[in-house]
């Protein structure tokens, strides 16, 4: 029976270790396993949600910081062809406003570290400055041919009194008023003259034309008349017409010219302007979103990592719930079926029935006591066999004994 269990598994004669030990160390096992992935997929989780809360700071600055430059830019735009349009007190003091807005919003955005801007090489605080600067220089521009046109009316005015203090407007006599067929010529000259002059100033050309077709004709009228305008009102007051004359066309000619310089700043004003909204598009919302694409291909990336070990988790929990169930069947289903199949053969009478310990502690020290109970046992069996075969040999000399007597009686 012996030889019969060394064809068997070989295990050791007991592992020392108590059946309530396996139980505790294979749970503590699978538990230590699942807590180990859950702590790397928390980890995964937690480096993600930081990493989103950082960008989302990240991405708030520069977003804000391109919606408060991109108005004030818009608004300081709007302010500068307002005031291009009508230069009024209130557009002049909106105009201040937004560019202050605009100073402000350049000196509190936040530099992300992008490269020099295209234009020169500038940054974009210098390109804000340039823009700035360009749009107070139309201004200045506007504030000179509004000053020219004034200065314009007021010579003109001054010649009309001069006009009519030569007698334009006719001289009272009496119940009657003269007037001068030439002064009258020059007067309505002189309206022409002025015509074109505002003609040319709102919707002229912006090159300054030599003269108009009514300052040429007032011109005539001054050299056709020369002679008799030298004798009355005299060559002082023809002087002085001439003069202011000239005047106003020099000041028509530089209304024209601040006009050109107006239009053609007012192009470039309005190019700038579109370029740097784009600027601030390229330093601060393209950044920002390369972040925010950034961040979430890193987050998902933790994410699937995190997953990915949840899923080794699971799978090690399972070898260690295998690794479990093989110790439990080596330590106690094994030693226990031993157990069971030997008590079968002692229950049969196979005396000589003897477990190997091994397994679980319980279950070594159970098949000693089994051991031990059988050896018992098989004395007893032994020494009552014994017993048995003495009594029948006592039995059977005494039988020869009486049977001897009774042969030999008498």
């Amino acid at each position: 029976m012996l030889d019969s269990e060394r064809g068997k598994l070989r295990f050791p004669r007991t592992l020392g270790i108590s059946i309530a030990v396996w139980l505790v160390s294979g749970f503590a096992l699978m538990i230590a396993t699942f807590v180990t992935g859950s702590l790397l997929a928390s980890r995964g989780a937690d480096h993600a949600t930081d990493e989103l809360v950082e960008v989302r700071s990240e991405i708030e600055l520069l977003t804000s910081a391109a919606r408060e430059l991109g108005e004030s830019s818009t608004a300081f735009d709007r302010a500068v062809l307002a005031f291009l349009g009508t230069d009024s007190a209130e557009n002049r003091a909106a105009l201040v406003a937004a560019g202050e807005r605009l100073s402000e919003a350049a000196n509190a955005a936040p530099q992300p570290g992008a490269p020099a801007d295209r234009i020169g090489g500038d940054h974009l605080s210098e390109q804000i400055a340039r823009h700035q600067a360009l749009g107070f220089r139309l201004a200045r521009l506007r504030e000179a041919r509004r000053s020219t046109l004034v200065s314009l009316e007021s010579v003109y005015d001054v010649i009309t009194r001069r006009l009519e203090a030569g007698g334009s407007s006719g001289v009272r006599v009496g119940e009657n008023v003269l007037t001068r067929p030439t002064m009258m010529e020059m007067a309505a000259a002189l309206d022409a003259a002025r015509g074109d002059a505002m003609h040319e100033f709102d919707l002229g050309s912006t090159r300054a034309i030599r003269e108009t077709p009514g300052e040429t004709q007032f011109r005539g009228m001054l050299q056709l008349h020369e002679a008799e305008l030298n004798q009355s009102p005299g060559t002082a007051w023809l002087a002085l017409v001439v003069e202011d004359f000239d005047r106003a066309v020099q000041l028509r000619q530089t209304a024209q010219v601040l006009r050109g310089e107006v239009e053609a700043g007012r192009a470039e004003f309005s190019a700038a302007g579109e370029l740097l909204a784009e600027q601030i598009r390229e330093q601060y919302e393209v950044p920002a979103w390369s972040r925010f694409t950034t961040a979430t291909a890193s987050a998902t990336q933790s994410l699937q990592g995190a997953a990915q070990d949840v899923k080794d988790a699971t799978a090690k929990a399972v070898l260690a719930a295998l690794f479990v169930l093989a110790v439990t069947t080596i330590v106690v289903t094994w030693p226990i079926r031993r157990l069971t199949a030997s008590a079968r053969r002692l229950a049969n009478g196979d005396l000589s029935t003897r477990v190997r310990p091994g397994g679980a502690s319980e279950l070594a020290t159970l098949a000693r006591a089994f051991n031990q109970m059988a050896t018992e046992l098989d004395g007893a069996e032994r020494e009552v066999r014994s017993y048995q075969a003495l009594l029948e040999q006592r039995v059977t000399e005494r039988t020869q004994q009486l049977q001897h007597l009774a042969e030999h009686d008498p």
